[in-house]
């Protein structure tokens, strides 16, 4: 299980940060902001374990289930049947400098498309190795959404990934 959330977590990072180059602007608002997201693999792998996870979860007694979704839900993580949320606090300093939380390993590109909306592009050194690109639209200064295909391993097999997402404000403030 945790190998699987560190994955999936690993994921998440990887498709939204993002290193814009000195043109770009990203009109969105500083603070707190929730991100959802659900992935689905070509496989049905990625969903497999993912259904497996969610039953060893709720197998466990009730005591130790409430404690691994809390401290999932102290580090901003809900998962559920349809997918994971997860919120984070992206600074005014972040915005400027065009840069989300960059993961250790990564490198992520963004260019500019029509309108709003910019073409991302990533690769992970991590384990597995990690790499994709997509679509990511401002619809305003408070929701995006993007659409990101990725490439890993899944189980020791090359696997594809469809990862969808939008992005909500929350509040200018930021909870510790």
């Amino acid at each position: 299980m945790k190998n699987l959330t560190l994955c999936l977590a690993s994921l998440f990072f990887a498709a939204s940060a993002v290193t814009a180059n000195d043109s770009i602007v990203i009109d969105i608002k500083p603070g707190k902001w929730k991100h959802e997201y659900s992935m689905t693999s070509e496989s049905g792998s990625f969903e497999q374990a993912m259904d497996e996870v969610r039953k060893q979860l709720n197998a466990l007694p009730e005591s130790q289930r409430r404690m691994v979704e809390d401290m999932m839900a102290q580090q901003g993580i809900n998962l559920d049947m349809q997918g994971a949320t997860l919120e984070m606090c992206i600074t005014a300093e972040e915005i400027r400098q065009g840069m989300w939380t960059q993961e250790d390993g990564c490198t992520q590109t963004m260019t500019e498309g029509e309108g709003e909306t910019f073409h991302v592009r990533f690769s992970c050194d991590s384990n597995p190795p990690t790499s994709g690109e997509g679509t990511f639209r401002i619809h305003d200064p408070t929701r995006y959404s993007a659409l990101v295909n990725v490439t890993t391993e899944f189980n020791g097999q090359p696997e594809t990934l469809v990862m969808e997402q939008k992005g909500t404000w929350l509040q200018a403030e930021c909870d510790g």
